[in-house]
């Protein structure tokens, strides 16, 4: 009993000793790690051989009853079988319950990716009727500098075009008077037939 205790206390400080990990470079992201599912059991009991070179023996009591007794022996089996199902039972659970952290997280991010894109189209077509009213009123603003542009042209094209106008037409009209083209045909003909007549 001392050698199992000395062995048993031996093999837990060597369990409870704890080691700097150097290796730093190969060591696996958390992140991708699978999830380790905590069982609370009993540790595992230490094998211990039995010394060699003793001799065995079995020990055959005179009594009605077998010396296999059922219960006893199957009691092992069903703490075996009923902690294993007990263990997976526990890992379908949480499996399930991170199917459903999953889904909840899928359908937040959803949401949240839906949320983003409205605003983005919001945004877009925000910035595309800003740009189209910047482009209407730039070409608003030229058609309005053009037809002042083409108004001035007009007005001093009137302009010169009347003064030019106005000289040549009081210089045809002196000459046209000068040359009696102008005159009443009974003052062209008293001063160009009948005077010089009478004069002469």
């Amino acid at each position: 009993m001392s050698g199992y205790q000395s062995r048993h206390s031996g093999s837990q400080n060597k369990q409870n000793e704890w080691e700097e990990l150097s290796d730093h470079e190969n060591m696996i992201d958390e992140n991708d790690i699978e999830p380790d599912y905590f069982i609370d059991r009993a540790n595992d009991a230490v094998f211990i051989p039995d010394e060699e070179g003793n001799n065995k023996a079995n020990q055959i009591e005179d009594r009605d009853d077998d010396l296999f007794d059922f219960e006893t022996e199957v009691e092992v089996i069903l703490q075996v079988l009923c902690g294993k199902a007990l263990e997976l039972a526990r890992i379908e659970v949480i499996e399930e319950q991170e199917c459903t952290d999953l889904a909840k997280q899928k359908q937040q991010y959803k949401k949240v990716k839906e949320a983003e894109l409205i605003e983005t189209q919001r945004m877009e077509a925000t910035r595309f009727r800003k740009t189209n009213e910047t482009d209407r009123r730039n070409l608003q603003l030229r058609t309005s500098n053009a037809v002042r542009v083409a108004a001035d042209k007009k007005v001093a094209a009137r302009n010169t075009s009347k003064n030019f106008l106005g000289l040549l037409k009081k210089n045809t009209l002196g000459i046209m008077n000068d040359l009696g083209l102008l005159r009443k045909r009974q003052e062209y003909q008293m001063n160009y037939n009948y005077v010089p007549t009478l004069l002469g």
